[in-house]
């Protein structure tokens, strides 16, 4: 799945910026996948930063702000003369397109794997036939089956089997 920050979404200089670095939950989602890059965005920076190229440059009202990748060497003088940083995951493919600007770049997003565990229980529970509940006294998944057993994923080996295989495919 894809996701982009919707505090970047129209400019890179937000009216109201709150500065913070993206995270996500991690019960949810995983992302540091190897499609994503991490771009960091400094704010407030003295004009003529050595190393930097103008392509690494962009307007922000009377702010200098440039934007480099987590590669690039001389990151560590941009954190100490730039008075504000954000780190964002970008699609790598999107920051190696010299067309893209920064604004696209922010905009195509980034990937990240969702896995909800008791979603995809829940679901193979269901395809046995049975239906999904909690017991907050011993395990918190259980499958309600039709002939009043308790099962901790599926009702029946057979239903479970072919969910899963219609999983993989």
């Amino acid at each position: 799945m894809t996701i982009a920050r919707w505090d970047l979404w129209n400019s890179p200089c937000p009216p109201t910026p709150k500065f913070v670095n993206t995270t996500l939950d991690f019960s949810n989602f995983d992302y540091h996948t190897p499609t994503d890059q991490n771009l960091t965005l400094f704010y407030g920076c003295p004009s003529g930063v050595s190393g930097l190229d103008k392509a690494n440059y962009f307007p922000c009202g009377l702010d200098n702000i440039y934007f480099v990748s987590e590669s690039f060497t001389g990151i560590d003088e941009l954190f100490e003369k730039c008075h504000r940083n954000i780190r964002v995951p970008v699609l790598g493919t999107a920051l190696k397109n010299e067309s893209f600007g920064l604004q696209k770049v922010l905009n195509q997003g980034f990937d990240v794997d969702y896995h909800n565990f008791w979603a995809i229980t829940c679901l193979g529970c269901e395809a046995s036939a049975g239906i999904c509940g909690f017991n907050s006294s011993s395990h918190p998944f259980v499958c309600l089956c039709r002939d009043g057993d308790r099962q901790p994923l599926f009702c029946s080996s057979m239903h479970a089997c072919s969910f899963l295989f219609s999983l993989l495919d």
